[in-house]
């Protein structure tokens, strides 16, 4: 069984974008699958993800099936395109032992939906990670770390300091809002 929904744009996912995914799934566990693969854009994958567990968590559970988010970097006609090893990784990981539930499959890692997080960006490209990832740990540490060194040279320099230790602000930046 194959549905393509074409009229999504790539970039500006909308709440109607995701009703016609959810229909496309809702059409797909009304086809008994062993497991539905979606494919889009690693712009709102994070988010999305966690959406869908969130409706889907106990249907999928009671049908026993994965829904595996396939997503890349770089574009299909992309040379260097992470594109068909991540649909490889995931069509295998269809038959794996991970249990019914909600997933991204991303550079040879399933991550559960709700561990999911994307990897604060390299210089290189976007990585997901799950959050309980000990590397990914060090790196938001590490992270944080040197913000915090930033925000104390600049209160050094201007001779005062300008925020309050801690008071350095974090918020995502991929997040759904209704137009």
């Amino acid at each position: 069984f194959l549905r393509e929904i074409t009229d999504i744009k790539p970039k500006n996912i909308e709440e109607d974008d995701l009703l016609k995914m959810e229909d496309a799934i809702d059409v797909a566990l009304g086809n008994s699958p062993n497991s539905i693969l979606m494919s889009f854009g690693t712009d709102f994958a994070e988010q999305a993800a966690r959406r869908f567990q969130t409706k889907y968590r106990d249907q999928l559970k009671k049908q026993g099936v994965k829904l595996i988010i396939v997503t890349a970097n770089e574009g299909l006609s992309h040379p260097n395109t992470d594109a068909w090893d991540n649909l490889t990784f995931s069509l295998e990981s269809t038959v794996g032992d991970a249990k019914p539930g909600v997933y991204l499959g991303f550079h040879g890692k399933l991550v559960p939906a709700d561990l999911v997080v994307k990897e604060l960006y390299n210089g290189k490209e976007m990585n997901f990670r799950s959050k309980d990832d000990p590397e990914y740990v060090t790196s938001v540490g590490e992270h944080k770390r040197q913000v915090q060194q930033l925000v104390d040279k600049l209160g050094a320099t201007l001779g005062h300091e300008i925020l309050g230790r801690g008071t350095v602000l974090e918020y995502p930046v991929n997040v759904f809002r209704f137009n």
